[in-house]
């Protein structure tokens, strides 16, 4: 062992009176002395930096592989942001289709929601021909707060009733409004059937209007295609149930 050894080597140099060689003695325990403290400092530095290591690994310090991110010298794509789906204007194209069986279509436009707006609105139309002239029939579809729209201020000449769902569910305002040129001495009317759901505010406004198609020669009839019992039965019903759901 290094003591036994130093101290044989400092008998090996005495003289007579057997006094040992102190200075080689000590210079051999101040040597492992260095080297012993030599090893604990690199033992504590090691154990820093494992430690270091371990903390920014935990708080996620330390980019690359450790963490599962991206390969070295790879950049880490940037996440995804969510996002919440539109609804389709022609998708509500689709579903006023739909509701008239069996007659033709043409000047279908729709608009889709956009979520950097508020509230979304999404707006779809298209032209009805059951062989009695081009009837315009659309659809709005939007969120609204408070209690939705009142027969309040209804213009002399117009109808309008406020009622609730056979579910009791919503709150439908139906309403028949004339639209103020004439052609050939005739009036043009629309009928509004909005529907708005009590709990959540969802609300789809639904409008047939017989108005002329370039602007004569005559209205193309004095009622509308659907009733207003008919236009609340497919507004409430399982077809446009994801509507009012996307918009609740």
């Amino acid at each position: 062992m290094p003591f036994e050894n130093d101290f044989s080597r400092a008998l090996d140099h005495t003289t007579d009176a057997l006094d040992p060689d102190l200075g080689l003695f000590l210079t051999g325990a101040v040597q492992r002395g260095r080297r012993r403290k030599r090893r604990r400092n690199a033992a504590m530095a090691a154990g820093v930096g494992v430690a270091v290591g371990s903390l920014a690994l935990a708080t996620g310090l330390l980019p690359g592989p450790l963490l599962g991110v991206h390969p070295a010298g790879v950049a880490a794509a940037p996440a995804a942001t969510p996002s919440r789906s539109v609804l389709a204007g022609s998708h509500l194209i689709g579903l006023i289709e739909d509701m008239y069986p069996s007659v033709a279509f043409n000047r279908r436009a729709g608009q889709d929601t956009d979520p950097r707006n508020e509230p979304e609105v999404a707006h779809a139309s298209v032209i009805v021909d059951d062989g009695r002239g081009g009837l315009m029939a659309e659809v709005s579809a939007t969120k609204v707060s408070g209690a939705g729209p009142t027969c309040l201020g209804t213009p002399a000449g117009d109808t309008c009733t406020l009622a609730e769902s056979p579910r009791g569910d919503a709150s439908v305002l139906a309403e028949q409004s004339t639209v103020g040129q004439l052609f050939n001495g005739q009036a043009a009317l629309r009928w509004t059937v909005t529907v708005t759901m009590k709990a959540t505010g969802a609300q789809l406004r639904f409008t047939q209007s017989n108005l002329p198609l370039g602007g004569g020669p005559a209205p193309t009839g004095a009622t509308p295609r659907l009733s207003d019992q008919q236009v609340v039965a497919a507004l409430t019903g399982p077809a446009w149930a994801p509507v009012l759901a996307y918009l609740g």
